[in-house]
Parts: C-alpha cells; structure tokens; sequence
C-alpha cells in the first residue's frame, strides 16, 4: 500500500469527521477492509487517528460553545450502558472472528443504516427512555464488533437534539469515548 495514499485517506476522514463529528472510523474501515486490511488491523490504524481528531475538535468545540455539557443524563446513560456494551462487542469479534466475516457485517450494518435512516428516525422519535436505553446498548456492541457505530449515534443524537450544534458536540464526544475505550479494551 502506498504511503501517500493512506496519507491522503488519513486527511480526507480526519476531514469529514471534524465537519460531521464521524468519519475515520465509519468510512475508513470499509475502506480498509476493501483494501484486504483486517477489521483489527482497521481498528490498530483508525482508532489513534479518530481519538486524534475528535480530541481536538472538543478542544476547539469547548471554546466555541456555552452548552458544551448540556446534555450530562444523556452523558451518564453512554457511560453505563454504551461502554460496557462497546467491550461486549468486541468479546464477540474476538470471540468470533475465525468464524463470521466481518467485513460482510461492516458493509451490512453501514448500508442497512443509511437505507433506513428515515425508518430509523420516526422509530427515535416514538421511543421511551427505556428504549432509549437500548438504542445505546445497540450503539456499544455495533461499534465494539464493526467500528460502524458511529452511524447510529449520529441518527440517535440528531434526533434527540435542537440544533445541529448540540448534535455535532454530543456526537463528537460521545464518538471521542468509544474509540478511546475501544482503543484502550
């Protein structure tokens, strides 16, 4: 693989992830993956670069707003629920790995997201807090066994936010989290 290529796919992800609060991790590890890489050399590769990248975008996004923490049930709810269910996912990839391509999974749970986005969305709208609650258990083993988590989240974030800017700050550091534990499991 030439150097310059992952160079340029490197600033292009880090790129969409400062605009959208995604994008290393949800595009780069298909792309790897089409490329012949592991799902886990995807992860040893992305991972670093999105914590890099979400980490300064917090930086500058703390500056920037006044609402930075306004969402701290929400924040709670990630931290128990989300989180352990990230290590549940990746017990399973480690777990099932030899048996069940991922890759297939990665490209399924991607193109099954953005298909259903709409369905997905009036879905939010309707759910309790208890369901709520399911759509991060959702979240943290969908990212701990695809690193395409990141989709949801953003759904699920936009959904539950008043304006992009609240969304974009929830979804960078809520992503920040579960790369930095996926990273650190």
């Amino acid at each position: 693989m030439h150097f310059d290529f992952l160079f340029f796919l490197i600033i292009f992800l880090s790129t969409i992830q400062t605009i959208s609060g995604v994008g290393v991790l949800v595009l780069g590890t298909p792309i790897l993956l089409i490329l012949n890489f592991s799902i886990v050399e995807a992860m040893n590769y992305l991972l670093p670069i999105s914590i890099s990248t979400s980490f300064l975008n917090l930086i500058i996004m703390k500056f920037k707003s006044r609402d930075f923490f306004y969402f701290s049930s929400r924040l709670k709810l990630f931290f128990l629920i989300c989180i352990p269910s990230l290590f549940f996912g990746l017990l399973i990839l480690r777990s099932l790995s030899n048996i069940i391509n991922f890759d297939f999974i990665v490209a399924f749970m991607i193109i099954l997201t953005l298909i259903f986005k709409d369905q997905i969305v009036k879905i939010l709208k309707r759910l309790s807090s208890t369901l709520n609650k399911l759509i991060f258990v959702l979240i943290g083993v969908v990212h701990g066994m695809t690193n395409s988590g990141g989709t949801l989240l953003s759904i699920f974030s936009i959904n539950l936010n008043d304006s992009k800017e609240k969304s974009r700050i929830e979804i960078t550091l809520f992503y920040f989290f579960l790369a930095f534990f996926q990273f650190i499991i």
